[in-house]
């Protein structure tokens, strides 16, 4: 089951559009490589994760034609059953989410008739894959 609220906001006579979303999520049967003793291994379906996150988005416009985007995320995901191949047992944080993802970067339209020429450009953070051993 998923779960997830949030918030939008609009600022400054639209000029600053920001969003914050917490979320809960429970997977079941996440997926496992198993070693099998053999140059193959087996991937089962097994452990479950409870993950809990943050999102925060903000886009302020510079001008008319210029948009600075700002984007964080954050997920605090856990072993809710055994996961043996990430060495995560009950309780303790599988290693392969990041906690951190942070992307930030300006976005520049252009009215063209009817349509709109648009050009991004986006740097994105992910902070390592975090394991409570």
């Amino acid at each position: 089951m998923d779960y997830d609220i949030g918030e939008k906001g609009t600022f400054w006579n639209g000029r600053i559009v920001a969003t914050s979303r917490p979320s809960t999520s429970n997977w079941g049967d996440c997926a496992d490589l198993i070693p099998s003793g053999q140059r193959l291994s087996v991937v089962e379906n097994q452990g479950k994760v409870k993950s809990r996150g943050w999102s925060w988005r903000t886009a302020p416009k510079v001008n008319r034609f210029v948009t600075l985007n700002l984007n964080a995320s954050f997920t605090d995901a856990e072993a809710n059953g055994p996961l043996l191949n990430l060495n995560a047992t009950f309780g303790r944080q599988g290693a392969v989410l990041p906690r951190w993802i942070v992307t930030t970067g300006p976005e520049l339209c252009r009215a063209l008739g009817e349509g709109s020429m648009r050009f991004s450009a986006d740097y994105t953070f992910r902070s390592a894959p975090y394991n409570r051993v």
